[in-house]
């Protein structure tokens, strides 16, 4: 049977979701939509679409119509100074399957390039990035790990997801594929991995050791 390994983006591929809640409580806040990080919190795991949509519901007002294109920017200043970390071990990881591996994240494509060409995994997935702006739904719905399977000729059967939020971690599930919830990050607080076990991953790793070694009991690795 062909397998594929489908890595999430953000706090799973990379440590980012601590710097993006910073960026974006400031940019919002300087856009007159006074939020702290903690309530940007709330926000990890859904597509931006869907978030800006939920901020301008809250203040009930419309955003800035280059609201995306100040974040991407304030991402670009963000990782000129300071190169975006990769999670511990997750390079490693990569270059260890026996299986192709792709990402599949609810970020736009301008993002997933910027963000994982600074962590120097961009190339690590030459043709296989799936954004949630490919297909009509993005997660918790399906679409986008179906979306993946069916580019890279995988049955759901096949596909093995890594998450590390509840929207993810719901859109593996209803895809019909086996999900990691990845509790790494260090967005990640004491209880993360509880949350992921209850939308039904098979089981939570908090390092990519871990996922590693769940990883070669499957088949996955070399």
């Amino acid at each position: 049977m062909s397998r594929l390994v489908i890595f999430d983006c953000d706090g799973v591929l990379i440590d980012s979701e601590p710097i993006a809640c910073a960026i974006m409580a400031r940019v919002m806040t300087e856009n007159g939509f006074p939020l702290a990080e903690t309530d940007i919190h709330a926000y990890i795991g859904k597509a931006g679409k869907e978030t800006y949509a939920d901020i301008e519901l809250r203040f009930g007002k419309k955003l800035p119509d280059d609201i995306r294109v100040q974040m991407h920017a304030a991402f670009r200043e963000r990782l000129d100074a300071d190169p975006m970390p990769a999670i511990a071990g997750v390079a490693d990881l990569i270059d260890a399957l026996a299986s192709p591996a792709c990402v599949a994240s609810n970020s736009s494509h301008d993002y997933l390039r910027t963000v994982l060409g600074s962590a120097a995994l961009f190339g690590k997935f030459p043709d296989r990035i799936f954004s949630s702006y490919d297909v009509p739904r993005p997660k918790p719905h399906p679409d986008l790990f179906e979306h993946a399977a069916r580019c890279l000729n995988v049955h759901p059967d096949g596909c093995v997801v890594i998450e590390d939020s509840v929207h993810g971690v719901s859109a593996g599930v209803a895809a019909g594929m086996r999900v990691i919830g990845f509790c790494g990050g260090g967005h990640c607080a004491a209880g993360h991995g509880d949350g992921l076990i209850a939308v039904g991953a098979e089981t939570v790793c908090a390092s990519m050791e871990e996922v590693a070694r769940y990883l070669a009991g499957h088949g996955y690795l070399r």
